[in-house]
């Protein structure tokens, strides 16, 4: 019930070996400057994916990967997912 979503996502990368945290976002460009503006540095600026999300990521003080995203419609319904 809700708007909660649980994904998985399968990799083949054997040098992945930390927790990978996502944050949904409404305003991704908004909140990439406000974030900027306060000293984060991001690995990667909000970008288009192939899987319909806009995504941008960081690193926490651990090294641990934070992304930070909005999906919209597509987290819920996404074109390609498993009825």
């Amino acid at each position: 019930k809700g708007n909660s979503t649980f994904s998985i996502h399968e990799t083949d990368l054997e040098t992945l070996n930390s927790t990978i945290i996502y944050f949904e976002v409404e305003a991704i460009n908004e909140e990439f400057k406000k974030l900027t503006d306060k000293g984060i540095n991001f690995i990667s600026k909000p970008e288009l994916k192939s899987w319909l999300w806009t995504e941008m990521s960081c690193l926490d003080p651990n090294g641990n990967t934070i992304i930070i995203y909005h999906a919209g419609e597509n987290r819920l319904n996404p074109p390609w997912r498993v009825n």
